[in-house]
């Protein structure tokens, strides 16, 4: 089993990969779940800990979704998208 996973959102309905990937984890955030550019797991993360993440991401996944559906996701996206820090080559 891979230790990492990525989650790649695609434009739609005029909306960027980028701007819905920027509220899911400032919406994840909020809800007190870091998740950056990938999920990284570990030993340390307790069973209750990934059941938590996967909850909370469901949450704001369904959150995002209802979002677009009801055109109203662009009055909830932050002034700044998220932006790699590191540049790949």
């Amino acid at each position: 089993m891979p230790h990492k996973t990525f989650l790649n959102f695609n434009n739609t309905d005029g909306i960027s990969g980028n701007a819905i990937r920027t509220l899911f984890r400032q919406e994840c955030f909020t809800r007190g779940v870091f998740l950056g550019y990938g999920h990284f797991i570990c030993f340390s993360h307790t069973t209750e800990d990934i059941k938590r993440t996967i909850k909370i991401s469901n949450e704001v996944l369904n959150l995002i979704s209802n979002m677009i559906e009801d055109k109203k996701m662009k009055s909830i996206l932050p002034i700044e998208l998220a932006r790699d820090v590191f540049k790949r080559y």
